[in-house]
């Protein structure tokens, strides 16, 4: 049993040049694609090194304004201290005398002490 098949060969090559047509326009399209979605990373990983730029160089400026509030802190503590340590020796100062002075009341109460 033979079967034979008559076709024009100029129809069959147009039909895969038509199909290899499509073939290479759907791989254009990916490459396209591929292209525009490796541009697009590219872009998101600038701006995320912009934005990591960005965010270190604000945490330099918080280190710097912390650094300047601790050295402030730092003078007024020092400061405070030295106040502190004056009105410990003005208060004691202050208690010896009324020590003294009612010590000295109560002994002119009783009558002793000199004339």
């Amino acid at each position: 049993m033979t079967v034979e098949i008559t076709s024009d060969l100029k129809e069959i090559l147009s039909k895969l040049e038509g199909k290899l047509d499509k073939i290479d326009e759907k791989i254009d399209k990916l490459r396209e694609e591929t292209n525009q979605k490796f541009e697009d990373l590219k872009e998101e990983n600038t701006e995320a090194k912009v934005e990591r730029t960005e965010i270190k160089g604000n945490i330099k400026a918080l280190e710097e304004k912390v650094s300047g509030l601790e050295s402030s802190l730092n003078a007024q503590i020092s400061g405070l201290d030295k106040r502190i340590s004056n009105t410990e020796w003005t208060n004691r100062g202050i208690l010896i005398s009324l020590v003294v002075a009612i010590i000295a009341g109560v002994l002119k109460v009783f009558g002793v002490g000199v004339h």
